[in-house]
């Protein structure tokens, strides 16, 4: 046994402006097109319903449905619905037929402006993603290095590729869409890498100003997602290429949208460049206090270990300083001498009183254990005095 279920459409439910926001209902349109047909226009309806589905199904309509629908009664069968959305596209009357078709070509259009503010939205967003994910595995030990990674970012610039998907644009409108998002990568890298440059050609000078003490010294770069160890002090200033950016004019049937996007990013791009510039407190006045001050407590006769961080426009400089002062390094060498040449004369004197007593068993099995314990101290001095050694040779004798 089959069951049959009926659906009542009223004039708001059909009723569809392509300006509203809503999504088109083709199937709605269609029966709200049903609905509203004349009397001949519903005759020839019938006819195709009568030719498709048989004379059976033509006169149980016609019984049951057709006199309660010309009254205004819009009440279908899930059959009678399914039935007469097949038949109805072929049937439309050229008003109908113009409708679909504004409203199609509106729905392209619409789709269109997605495609392209979309479409240059994620082709821009994809390539700065990647380029947290680029260069993370790369060791960077020479300012060369940097010097080649800019140039790999430039590279890849010049063969940004379009992010879809499109199904309305056409070839010129596509190469529109990659020329503005190629203006936008080439304006927000350039503005990263001067910053790069700015950042790294301040504190660089400073980095050679360590003579004395165990120095170490990094600086992460927040884009790149990069982090370079400038211990070894190798590096020199770098210099940023400049990026050749050529004036684009976009002339599809789009440009209001993609110019308004457009002008959008480039407000973005300078406000995070001032934004990045007001939090940025690493300059060469406040790197050079924190030298002097090391260079100061340095003459002193205190340990010294200083920690700082210095927040720039694209990454953070991380320094840490520690020294100790000769004085104090000697200090315990000499403890560590005295330690060795006490313990040598305590077991020297106490074999001594062994062998002029003659208690040979006893030196014999005592001697064992502290011949033992004597070597081990011995070792563990002479490793201290060794380490002792390198300090002096780290903190500048």
């Amino acid at each position: 046994m089959g069951y049959s279920f009926t659906f009542k459409f009223s004039e708001k439910d059909i009723d569809f402006s392509p300006r509203s926001g809503h999504f088109f209902n083709y199937h709605k349109f269609l029966i709200n097109e049903f609905f509203n047909s004349t009397d001949e226009e519903m005759h020839t309806i019938m006819r195709a319903y009568q030719r498709r589905f048989g004379e059976s199904a033509f006169k149980y309509v016609m019984k049951t449905y057709y006199w309660d629908w010309r009254h205004g009664n819009r009440t279908l069968s899930n059959v009678q619905q399914e039935r007469i959305l097949s038949i109805m596209p072929d049937l439309l009357n050229e008003k109908a037929k113009e409708t679909l078709n504004r409203i199609k070509e509106e729905a392209r259009y619409k789709l269109g402006i997605e495609e392209v503010v979309g479409g240059i939205k994620r082709t821009v967003q994809s390539f700065f993603q990647n380029q947290r994910n680029t260069y993370t595995k790369d060791k960077i030990q020479t300012d060369v290095d940097i010097q080649n990674i800019f140039q790999k970012e430039i590279d890849r610039a010049k063969q940004l590729s379009l992010v879809g998907p499109f199904y309305v644009l056409d070839d010129s409108e596509r190469a529109d869409v990659i020329k503005i998002s190629k203006y936008i990568v080439y304006i927000k890298l350039q503005k990263q890498l001067d910053q790069i440059e700015k950042d790294f050609n301040t504190f660089i000078p400073f980095m050679q100003l360590v003579n004395r003490g165990i120095f170490s010294a990094s600086y992460s770069v927040t884009v790149l997602n990069l982090t370079i160890d400038l211990t070894k002090k190798v590096f020199d200033k770098i210099k940023v290429p400049d990026i050749l950016v050529e004036e684009i004019v976009a002339n599809s049937r789009f440009k209001e949208f993609s110019d308004k996007y457009l002008a959008n990013e480039l407000v973005t791009i300078n406000s995070d460049a001032n934004k990045a510039i007001s939090n940025a407190f690493l300059n060469a006045h406040d790197i050079k206090l924190f030298f002097d001050h090391y260079d100061e407590l340095s003459r002193s006769d205190s340990e010294v270990n200083m920690k700082s961080t210095f927040k720039g426009e694209s990454g953070n400089l991380n320094i840490q300083i520690q020294m100790k002062p000769i004085k104090m390094i000697k200090t315990s060498i000499a403890k560590s001498l005295s330690k060795i040449v006490i313990f040598t004369i305590i077991v020297a004197g106490l074999v001594t009183v062994a062998i002029r007593n003659e208690w040979f068993p006893i030196l014999f099995i005592g001697g064992f254990y502290i011949a033992i314990f004597y070597f081990s101290l011995l070792n563990e001095e002479i490793k201290l005095i060794k380490h002792f050694k390198t300090e002096i040779k780290q903190n500048g004798q």
